[in-house]
């Protein structure tokens, strides 16, 4: 199987917050392959109507809003950065990319279809 680097940080993710809550990476019944099946991955997209007021994983507050494409530098786009209201997320855009990110955890989280 061939997973892309969002997929790959998505399992990540389950990953440790299976051990944080088990105490074990195989704990539970589950093998560590099943945690990289496509449709597992495909499960953790946490889709939302709008931006989360603070994250529901870890409680955190900013949600940070992340920019795709060829962002330029700015002053402003710097302070934000700081403040984690922005995260950069790449250059690559396509349809179902995450909008929003956790600043502390990074849990990613999709707009509603």
């Amino acid at each position: 199987m061939n997973f892309t680097d969002e997929q790959l940080e998505l399992a990540y993710i389950e990953l440790l917050e299976k051990i944080y809550r088990t105490g074990s990476v195989l704990g539970g019944g589950r093998m560590k392959d099943d945690l990289l099946s496509e449709e597992n991955i495909a499960s953790e997209k946490i889709r939302v109507e709008s931006k989360p007021e603070k994250c529901p994983v870890c409680g955190f507050s900013p949600v940070a809003t992340i920019l795709y494409g060829d962002i330029g530098y700015s002053p402003q786009l710097s302070e934000q950065m700081e403040k984690r209201e922005v995260v950069l997320g790449g250059c690559s855009i396509y349809p179902d990319k995450p909008r929003w990110q956790c600043s502390k955890c990074g849990t990613k989280f999709y707009r509603v279809r």
